[in-house]
């Protein structure tokens, strides 16, 4: 399952998005990654986010992804490589994809 956070959890098409119960991944955009982080902190059965358009401020505690999976996706690629080192240093496992869009 995968629990769509940010202003893409509006309904669509009359479908309402919540959290789903059991193991899941998160999907949230960089200005919302400080939620992101809050519940999988508080959600261990939430195995992975992917991040899509980075912050323009690195956040300063990444624990909750301890060894978990982190996908990025930002068009710069400095920044890529700056949120990686961090989350990788806080033990997470990443992957990165370098586009302006998500694809």
């Amino acid at each position: 399952m995968v629990f769509v956070m940010s202003d893409l959890e509006l309904p669509i098409r009359g479908r309402t998005y919540r959290e789903p119960e059991g193991p899941h991944s998160v999907v949230v955009r960089g200005r919302d990654l400080e939620s992101g982080l809050q519940h999988m902190a508080a959600r261990s059965d939430c195995g992975s986010m992917a991040v899509i358009t980075l912050p323009t401020t690195n956040p300063t505690d990444l624990s909750a992804l301890r060894g978990r999976r982190l996908l990025l996706v930002d068009g710069d690629t400095g920044r890529l490589r700056d949120f990686a080192e961090l989350a990788l240093r806080a033990d997470a496992e990443v992957e990165w994809i370098r586009s302006a869009v998500a694809p």
